[in-house]
């Protein structure tokens, strides 16, 4: 079956507010979702929306200047990010001591099993980190 090929505008329409996304890549501006979040950030700052979103990563996404993950650094567009890096991404750092949103860092490799969890279809995953 063929999928449809969407443009970053398109992609990023159907995100609702209040959703949860992940997003991936391998930091330093590589392997990175730019475009994604780059036409998320424009929809966000024309609309408003979609607001108050889950965001989940367990690698560390940005350029540690205004790529990746701090083109999300918005004051109404993040309501909680799960990460486990937080260092390619300052002004989301800063944000989130700041407590301008809710901020949990758990350890990268733990969240890198749950997502082959998840995509194996298994209920869950137990570490000595979560125990």
């Amino acid at each position: 079956m063929r999928k449809p090929i969407l443009s970053a505008a398109e992609a990023v329409s159907d995100i609702s507010d209040h959703a949860s996304l992940v997003v991936e890549g391998s930091g330093g501006g590589l392997l990175e979702p730019d475009l994604l979040l780059r036409g998320l950030r424009e929809r966000y700052l024309a609309s408003g929306h979609p607001c108050d979103l889950t965001l989940i990563h367990c690698t560390g996404i940005g350029d540690r200047a205004k790529g990746g993950l701090s083109m999300l650094a918005l004051d109404g567009l993040i309501h909680r990010v799960v990460a486990g890096n937080w260092a390619m991404a300052p002004e989301m750092g800063r944000m989130a001591l700041a407590g301008r949103f809710e901020a949990y860092n758990f350890p990268q490799g733990v969240l890198a099993q749950r997502y082959r969890e998840v995509a194996a279809g298994r209920p869950g995953l137990f570490t000595p980190v979560g125990l």
